[in-house]
């Protein structure tokens, strides 16, 4: 949540319709979704437009929360990185919580996850979308180039504070009482992405299990409060 006007308007990934994520949620009468990281308000506004959600939001860049509020019912201009969820005083619970591509952007997304926690309703979920720096590109690179992969955005986007494998993000998940539901997998043969990414078959032949946590370059997971947990508490 630290990211600088000039990096988004040269990242368009900021300000798409995440349709990877949005078709994960379940909709139903009188949803209240959270955005965290919000952006422009784009997603909000789909699923407002699309289930007459009620949905809030986070946004640490101003120019983005100008835009948003004139989407979502309410925006909360904010840094994570000096502020917490709860400092927000947000007086609502929610059905779903989003985290797109933001936790990886915060110093301490531990406690993120746990403030999201207790904004949840009973039996409500979070979706994380989140880069895998276990992809193939980040392990050449440090072999056979001896350099760490800095890029304007993707998995070694030079703005992100935090790393993780898919056995971090299950370790994360645990320390805050989350467990995964569902996982979702975007895989690609190169980080940037090629025309062969979107031919099925490479993603079937990608998505092995002993193989695909070399090509996963985002995990998209859906995550509900753990039964009896006290994280977060």
């Amino acid at each position: 949540m630290h990211i600088s006007r000039n990096t988004i308007l040269t990242n368009p990934s900021y300000t798409w319709v995440r349709m990877d994520i949005l078709e994960l949620i379940e909709p139903a009468d009188g949803m209240s979704v959270l955005d965290v990281g919000c952006s422009n308000g784009v997603n909000g506004d789909y699923l407002k437009k699309k289930f007459n959600a009620t949905v809030y939001g986070v946004e640490y860049d101003e120019g983005y929360c100008d835009e948003a509020s004139t989407k979502l019912d309410k925006v909360y201009h904010a840094n994570l990185n000096k502020k917490s969820l709860l400092d927000l005083n947000i007086a609502k619970q929610f059905d779903y919580i989003i985290f797109g591509d933001i936790l990886e952007h915060t110093i301490d997304p531990w406690q993120i996850l746990k403030d999201g926690r207790t904004l949840l309703k009973e039996n409500g979920t979070i979706l994380i979308s989140i880069p895998n720096i276990n992809h193939y590109n980040t392990i050449f690179s440090l072999i056979f180039r001896g350099r760490w992969p800095y890029r304007k955005r993707g998995i070694h986007d030079s703005t992100h504070l935090r790393l993780f494998t898919r056995k971090n993000l299950v370790e994360m998940y645990e320390q805050c009482g989350l467990e995964i539901i569902k996982e979702r997998r975007n895989l690609r043969l190169f980080e940037r992405g090629t025309s062969l990414d979107r031919i099925k078959l490479i993603s079937l032949v990608l998505d092995f299990f002993i193989i695909r946590r070399f090509f996963v370059v985002q995990y998209i997971h859906v995550l509900r409060s753990r039964k009896n947990s006290q994280a977060g508490k």
